[in-house]
């Protein structure tokens, strides 16, 4: 896999990279972009994190890895929607 690729499952992968727990510091929605990332393997990309209340107590997530230039406005209202 070269540098640039990243694995299927990206969120999760960057969170076992990082040795952090998605508990630990996660809002409903984080963006990270470039070296905020936790991870190397995104430090050129950035990173918008979704989490959402589902019915019986169980919790969804939603991740988008796009360019540090992308239309930030458009992306967050998709991910939010």
């Amino acid at each position: 896999m070269s540098k640039k690729e990243i694995p299927y499952g990206t969120f999760q992968s960057i969170l076992l990279h990082s040795g952090l727990k998605e508990s630990e510091f996660f809002e409903d929605l984080n963006i990270f972009i470039g070296n905020e990332n936790l991870s190397s393997l995104v430090r050129d990309e950035t990173v918008i994190y979704a989490k959402y209340s589902l019915p019986h107590n169980f919790t969804g997530s939603l991740t988008m890895v796009g360019p540090i230039r992308m239309d930030y406005e458009k992306n967050i209202s998709l991910i939010k929607y």
